[in-house]
This record gives structure tokens, sequence and C-alpha cells, in this order.
């Protein structure tokens, strides 16, 4: 069972098992064990579960987590510090293999001040005795690059076998991080969010915060997630959220949980009060809680956005030198690309050293900083532009946000009549690709040219992508060994534009598929020194040097995929190639072929030959019995088509006489399945399309988007005969 939590795994990188009076500051192993398990009678009385949950497999008796804040007394240190404790009980065969090992992070020694983890796990058993796990006893070990190549990776972990485990048990554990941060003026904590239902129901559960000495606090709880409550607990005053009798999480597929499940959004920031009329934080009063975020304050950001950017600094300067290279501007579409890439060259590709350490720039540049100098330049050459700023879909609406980091910047420029939206990029993004999960959104918007000398903020939305803008199309021709066995040889080549190429991410394209292009593009738009030319020879060699070792990897990974994508056992990859990458406007999509052969979909019968056709367009979405029941909106990346045009070769002495079972067609408003197949001497030639209408579907709709679901699956399981002649 992994113990990390999905937004604190960073929290558990430095793990030491502290025992006897090892002490951190003034804190002992001894003294977080009594604080953990002996300081509430109540939660040692929490053993017995609601009847209506005893089908379940595990129900968590109680869960908290603790979260305190605080500036250290006349220094210049902030304290962090997490607390979790959980008890659950184990129902079946399921949950005990599932928390009968923990795996955690690599084991470090963190000694001379305020730092360190604490870690204890008990087994009580159902008539009452006790078991304390030694944590010592964990295990060492070691991530290999594959189970043939004994190469290390790094990221050693550990693992703890929980011994006896067994239906009926319960499982108490803890871990807690004490964690001392250097500032100077002000130290910004990262934000919490926090879903309540999660993968077992919940008996009792609680968070606590506890902001103390110059602390802004921003919180909003959604959804019907209960009001924090202030509460004195020992001498200090916590904000406690109580909750319990919560049901198991049910909709994991295309589900929003921030929107649709109870959850916990907070920050805490230490900062001195003259910070306040220049920071884009929402900050309220040091000290109370601030719940909602007004017009003026978005209307602030957006003002601190917009604020002519110091053309001083490395970016806009190297900015600026590059636009007079790129004077006077003939094509305004043109200009706005290259000017966007360019910066995409910059954040990810131009180095700066840090402690003799080469960095990527992105890492050092404010994600609203690049969006205000980018509208700057833009209004500099006259290019008419509004700056907005918005939520991404899984987060919520813009209205509710709290917190800073809820909040999604962008630009919107026209180009050829066509609105473009404009993100702080990553090393792979396309202009006209915008962000997906910012579409449908409502915005808080400002119109940027020469003539606007004051910001006036209005309402706006992000409009959804076209269906057709992302497309995915695959050419199969499949061929019987002329050996006479039952191997199958499959060459397909896959085009993948718009949302769709989020299946294919640095598992399949890698640096050494673009790096080349980036440079050749880059030297068309921009006047390099020969060290610049020195720095892509030494990066292209060492990408040379890399790339078998790449290649290799890449290969295992699309082993694992084309078993999996196909549903079977095993397969033996011929060929994988990658012909375009997809990271520049005319070229945005990306296309790789591959072969393989296989006896994973052939079988033999008498005179006939027996293909598992419907394989050949791998594998789609199928929902258990539990799944097919659904109560909340189902959210998805954008409106998409899939298509394949599959070729399968008739064998010599073969033919084929019925392809009615491979024609389909279903369509309702949230989107269709459709086939047909047609014969000629020598190949059957079958057409596939499967797309979806919307990037959101209430949750009455679930049934109508089960018929087409449905109908893709049904074909999945569809057989070609052929037969002796």
């Amino acid at each position: 069972m992994e113990i990390f939590k999905p937004n604190l795994a960073s929290l558990f990188l430095l793990l030491f098992f502290a025992s006897g009076e090892i002490v951190f500051g003034q804190i002992t192993a001894d003294e977080i064990e009594y604080q953990m398990w002996h300081k509430s009678d109540a939660v040692d009385k929490l053993i017995e579960i609601p009847e209506k949950w005893e089908d379940e497999s595990a129900v968590i008796l109680f869960k908290s987590e603790s979260y305190e804040y605080k500036k250290q007394s006349m220094a210049t240190k902030v304290n962090d510090d997490y607390y979790f404790h959980q008890r659950i009980k184990l129902l079946d065969k399921a949950a005990v293999t599932e928390f009968s090992e923990f795996t955690f992070g690599d084991l470090d020694v963190a000694a001379y001040g305020r730092q360190g983890v604490f870690m204890g796990i008990k087994v009580i058993k159902p008539d009452g005795s006790e078991t304390q796990i030694d944590v010592r006893k964990a295990v060492q070990m070691q991530s290999y690059k594959n189970s043939k190549e004994k190469g290390k990776v790094g990221g050693a972990y550990n693992k703890l076998a929980i011994p006896d485990l067994e239906t009926g048990d319960i499982l108490d554990y803890y871990y807690v991080k004490i964690s001392t941060h250097m500032t100077q003026k002000r130290y910004v904590f990262d934000p919490v969010f926090i879903t309540l239902p999660g993968e077992y129901p919940i008996v009792k559960g609680e968070i606590k915060i506890l902001p103390e000495r110059r602390c802004f606090f921003n919180i909003s709880v959604n959804n019907g997630a209960p009001e924090p409550v202030l509460r004195k607990i020992g001498k200090k005053e916590y904000y406690v959220i109580d909750y319990g009798d919560i049901e198991r999480s049910k909709d994991n597929h295309w589900n929003y949980a921030l929107r649709d499940e109870p959850t916990a959004r907070f920050q805490v920031i230490i900062s001195g009060k003259g910070f306040i009329d220049s920071e884009k934080y929402f900050l309220g009063e040091w000290e109370i809680p601030k719940t909602n975020v007004s017009m003026k304050e978005f209307e602030k950001l957006l003002g601190i956005i917009v604020k002519r950017p110091n053309v001083n600094s490395k970016m806009e300067a190297l900015a600026i030198k590059y636009i007079k290279q790129q004077l006077p501007i003939t094509d305004t579409v043109q200009f706005v690309r290259d000017l966007y890439y360019y910066f995409r060259h910059y954040l990810y590709f131009e180095k700066t050293m840090y402690y003799g350490v080469e960095y990527a720039q992105y890492l050092f540049t404010d994600r609203f900083r690049f969006i205000g100098s980018f509208s700057y330049l833009l209004k500099r050459q006259h290019i008419d532009n509004t700056v907005f700023i918005g939520t991404k879909r899984y987060i919520g609406l813009i209205d509710s946000v709290v917190l800073l980091d809820e909040i999604t910047a962008g630009i919107k420029v026209v180009l050829n009549g066509q609105p473009r939206y404009i993100y702080f990029p990553r090393e792979s993004s396309v202009l006209e690709e915008g962000d997906y999960k910012m579409e449908g959104t409502k915005i808080y918007a400002t119109l940027q040219n020469p003539g606007i000398t004051r910001s006036v903020i209005f309402r706006d939305s992000i409009p959804v992508s076209k269906r057709a803008d992302n497309i995915q199309l695959g050419i199969v021709k499949a061929e019987f060994d002329p050996d006479g066995s039952n191997t199958l040889i499959i060459e397909t080549r896959l085009t993948s534009h718009g949302a769709t190429k989020k299946s294919f991410g640095p598992w399949l394209i890698n640096p050494e598929d673009y790096y080349a292009t980036e440079f050749e593009f880059m030297q068309n738009h921009k006047r390099f020194r020969q060290s610049d030319y020195s720095k892509m020879d030494r990066i292209m060699g060492e990408m040379k040097e890399n790339k078998k070792g790449l290649n290799k990897s890449r290969e295992e990974i699309f082993d694992m995929y084309l078993k999996d994508n196909y549903s079977i056992p095993e397969c033996e990859l011929d060929t994988l190639i990658i012909e375009q990458a997809g990271r520049f406007s005319e070229t945005n999509g990306v296309v790789f072929s591959y072969g393989f052969s296989t006896q994973g979909f052939t079988k033999r019968a008498g005179g006939y030959l027996i293909l598992d056709v419907g394989k050949l367009m791998g594998k789609n979405i199928d929902f258990d019995v539990d799944d097919r029941k659904r109560e909340s909106d189902i959210y998805m990346d954008a409106p998409r088509q899939y298509d394949w045009e599959i070729d399968v070769e008739i064998p010599e002495g073969y033919y084929v006489d019925k392809t009615e079972n491979l024609e389909y067609d279903v369509e309702n408003n949230t989107g269709f399945f459709k086939s047909s197949a047609r014969l000629d001497s020598t190949f059957v030639h079958i057409s596939i399309s499967k797309a979806y209408k919307h990037n959101y579907e209430p949750a009455e709709s679930w049934e109508k988007m089960l018929e087409f679901l449905d109908s893709a699956n049904d074909f999945y399981e569809q057989k070609l005969v052929l037969k002796k002649k």
C-alpha cells in the first residue's frame, strides 16, 4: 500500500524513522507517538462500522489531517508541520492485500535542526490485542532500468511488510513531518486541496489548520463540506473541519472531484503588511480566514499582470531584441506564432547557471509575468489583445476561487478572424491548441491596445474546440505470415491532432525526437552567435550518445503499451518510427508508425481461420456493473473523434463470405460509433469512427453515452471468419 497522498507527495521525500530519544529540535519520536496514539481515548473507541458498509472492502474508522504553520519568534524561520493519522478496518482479502505492504521514499537522516519524519503502525485484532510494527525493519529497494538490465536509475525506495494481517483487523497508523524553512519577510506555503470522499467510506474525519503569528489564511469549502470552526485544543486555537458518514467516491472516470464532491482548499502565507498593496495573492487580514474574492481583487490582479514589465530584465530584453530582428511585420499571424515559439524556446531550451548547475529558464519565470510580457510586446507592435484570468474546468468556477493557485492567466488575440488563446507554454505546446482544461470556462478580461490608459474588467468565456480539431486516425494493415502459422503481421501509422495527443506524451516523444527541429526552427528566426552553435552541437552530441538507451527504453514501454492496448499476452515489436513530434503550428500532429507481429489475434478450427478483428482498433473503455450507475456529471478534455482504416489481407486459399457483423451505426446527441466493411479479392476493408460530441455531459446523459460506448466494445469482440476454399 502506498502512503503517498496525491497533493502531499513532496512532503515525504526525506523520510527518517526516529526511535528512542533522537531529538529534532524539541521533538522526540516518543513525544510524537504519545501525541498520535495516546492523547485521545475517543479514537481508541472507534472500532465498529455501520451496518450499511458491511459489504465494503474496507472502512476508515477515523482519519485526521493536521496542518500547522508558524513564524518563529525573533527568527527568520517558519514552521511547516503535517500530522496524518488513520484507523481503517479491513473487511475482505483485497483490502488485506492492499495494506499488507507500505512503500515510501528513500531513507534519509535529518540531524541538527527542526526537521524529520516520524511514523508508527500498529495492528489491532478483533479480540482487542495490539501489535506495534517495527518500522526500522523496512527494506530498502532500488529501481532499475528494466528487468534485464540492472542499471540503477535512482529513486530508491523502501518496503515494509505488515505480517499476519487478516480480514477483520484494524490498521492504525500515522506519519508526521516536521519542517522548518528559512525566509526573510514572507513565505508562501504550498496550497492544499483535499477531497473528503476517497476509495473507502469514512466514519469520522477531521481537518485541523493552525495558522499562527503573522499568517494570512485563505480557505474555502465546497459541495457540502462542513464549514471550519475555531476550536481551542490544548493551548492552541485550530480551525477544524469535522466530517463523517462519507460514502466512498464511486465515479472515477471522467470525474472532476473538486467540482462535484465535498472539498476543502486552503493556503497560508506569512508576509509583512507592507507587501499587501503590490501582492498578487488574495490576502485578507492577519490570522483571520479569508473565504471569498471580490471583483475588485480580480481587477487588481489583472492590473498587476498588465502592468508594464521591466524591459531591462533578461526575458523582456531578449524578446525585444528578437522582435527587432523580425521587423517590419508583414504577416501578423506569422509574427505572433514566431514570438510564441521564441518564448517557448527561451523558457525550455535556454539555460541559466545557478550554483554551477544549468537550469531551464521556466523554473525562474512567473506565469503571470510571462502573460504580462507577451501582452506588452503585442501591444508594443500595435496588435490588440485581451488579457484574462480564469480557472481550469477541474477546479470549478472562477467566482468560487480563493487561492491564487486556482487562477490561470492567458491572452486572447484574433488572427485571421479566429481567436487564439495563449497560456504559459510547456516544452511542446502549440499556439493553436491552447489549454483544453480552460475550454468552456468563464473568465474575467481586460482589453490591451495602445489607446488603453486604464484597464476595464469585463466577463467573457473560452469557446470549446471543434471535434474536427481533435482527431486521431489509425491506418492499419494486417497480413498473415506466409509460413502458414497463426502469426499476424500488423503495420500501423497513427496521426493524432489536438486533444487526442494527450495519450502520447514524454513516454513516446522524447527530446531526441524534437531537439534538432527545435534548433532548426530557431535558426530561421534568430541570429545565433558562434557560442550558440557550439552549445547546439554539444547538446546534439549528448542526444546522439543517449539515443540508443532512450530508444531501447521507449521500445520496452511501447511493448507494454501494445500488450495492454490490444489485450494480447505476447507480441514482437518490429519497428517504431517517430515521423513528427507535433510541436509547431504547421506540423501540429503527432505522427508515428509501428509494426509488430503476434499470434494473439488468431486461431484455427478445422478448415476455418478465426481472427479477432475487433482488437485491431485497440482497447476501448469498458465499464463494470458499478460504473454503469453514475450520479456525477461527465467532464472530458474536448470533443474528439477516433478513426481507423483497417485492411485485413485474405490469405491465399481462403475466402470471406460474411462481414455483416462488422456493420454498426449508433448515434445520439452525445456521440456515435459507426463501422462498415467491404470485400475485394485480396482484402477486407474496414472503416471505423467513434466520436464524443462535447467536452461535458450532464449525469442524465450517461445512458446515452453508454449506447455508443457499448457498441464500440461490442465491435471489439467481433471475429472475422476465413474459410478454406
